[in-house]
């Protein structure tokens, strides 16, 4: 008996609240519909190719999590809000060479996937080509350590 109020009790921990519900990984695809320079100026020609789309969000370390745009830059998630459905995404490109290479997603979260605009707004350096978009991100369900705790507890009992 003692193992099942266990299980009740672990059962019953509230639900976390605010920016760690957003804490995990998140995948999906980013389908830029605008290229341009640092003047705004149209490079090239729709349609774009899409690029899948990858982030950690945690809060680990000073930085919020990373992100990585197949075939493209990887980064720092600097900043990182939710506000209702709002959610809010600063991303820092380190490999870009340009203290001011950042982009931004603004999204909306619903449930277990977000979607929104991720647009990159570093000042252009010398061949470097802005990207805007629509992007959709799902999060990766992962083990939950109530489930392992209850796996253990169940093969415990059985013995």
């Amino acid at each position: 008996m003692k193992y099942w109020a266990l299980l009740v009790l672990l059962f019953a921990v509230p639900a976390r609240a605010g920016v760690e519900e957003l804490y995990g990984t998140w995948g999906g695809v980013w389908s830029p519909t605008l290229k341009f320079t640092g003047a705004h100026v149209q490079y090239g020609s729709p349609p774009y190719p899409s690029a899948a789309v990858g982030f950690d969000f945690h809060s680990f370390t000073t930085n919020f999590g990373n992100i990585t745009v197949q075939g493209a830059l990887s980064g720092n998630v600097t900043a990182l809000s939710l506000d209702g459905a709002a959610v809010n995404v600063t991303v820092f490109y380190p490999g870009e060479g340009n203290p001011t290479g950042y982009g931004d997603i603004v999204g909306t979260r619903n449930g277990n996937t977000i979607t929104g605009t991720f647009i990159e707004r570093s000042p252009a350096g010398a061949g470097f080509i802005h990207w805007e978009g629509p992007v959709t991100i799902t999060k990766v369900p992962e083990p939950s350590a109530l489930v392992w705790l209850a796996g253990i507890l169940l093969v415990r009992r059985r013995r």
